[in-house]
């Protein structure tokens, strides 16, 4: 089932994230946008329907996973499928219900956390809408307008 193969992808991602913690090495992501891909992105671009509620569901935990110890490396374990959500004009109706569900859960996430992770977490959102591209301006204000509320 797709909740398995999330679940288990997410935690063998975490696993490496934790790993090089504890080794004292910098957090880095091994994938990228297109080669290799990020697991997400792969799960999203061939089964979108199933997949993208249980990614955005498994995100959110991340936040908290390990009593915050993974922190500000979410995002970096996360980099290259935010990237291709977030920042990729050419994909916007098509992922619109994830790309709002994911700025939710991000942004619940960011405020959850304190010190360094918060602002870490907010200074990676920042530098992520800095480097939107939208076709129209509507496609910006209107999730801004709702994460405002």
């Amino acid at each position: 089932s797709m909740l398995g193969i999330v679940h288990g992808l997410g935690e063998l991602m975490v696993l490496q994230v934790l790993l090089k913690i504890s080794a004292g090495v910098q957090v880095s992501c091994p994938y990228k946008i297109r080669n290799p891909p990020h697991p997400f992105i792969t799960m999203v671009t061939n089964r979108p329907s199933e997949s993208w509620m249980l990614i955005v569901e498994f995100v959110g935990r991340l936040f908290s996973y390990n009593n915050g110890r993974i922190g500000k490396s979410v995002f970096v374990m996360l980099d290259p499928f935010l990237k291709f959500v977030l920042l990729d004009p050419k994909r916007a109706s098509e992922y619109s219900n994830l790309r709002w569900s994911l700025q939710q859960a991000l942004l619940k996430g960011v405020t959850q956390q304190v010190g360094e992770e918060s602002r870490a977490g907010m200074q990676y959102l920042i530098d992520s809408l800095c480097q939107m591209q939208a076709a129209s301006l509507d496609l910006v204000q209107e999730p801004m307008k709702k994460m405002l509320e």
